[in-house]
């Protein structure tokens, strides 16, 4: 395994998380795409993103193929809500 590949992996889930919680916007009229570019669809450029801490755990996953387990789409799947976890604790509005 290649922990800076991993790393990277981690760090691009986190990445597609915040977009999709902050920024990312897919627009539609009458059925027609408005964002009709990935600028104009709001995704985050690699220079604003803030830093993230990313911790391997090296651990065998009993069920997966000698004991390999999923990094880029397991860490996307909790950003979102803890985004709007923590803009509830900021402002008690829930969206």
């Amino acid at each position: 395994m290649n922990p800076t590949l991993l790393e990277g992996q981690i760090e691009g889930g986190v990445h597609m998380g915040l977009g999709l919680a902050l920024t990312e916007a897919f627009v539609t009229e009458g059925g027609v795409p408005v964002t009709d570019t990935l600028k104009s669809q709001g995704i985050i450029p690699a220079s604003s993103m803030p830093p993230v801490e990313v911790i391997i755990v090296e651990e065998a996953l009993p069920a997966g193929p000698y004991g390999a387990k999923g990094a880029g789409r397991p860490s996307s799947c909790p950003t979102p809500a803890a985004v709007a976890g923590a803009l509830h604790a900021f402002d008690g509005v829930h969206r």
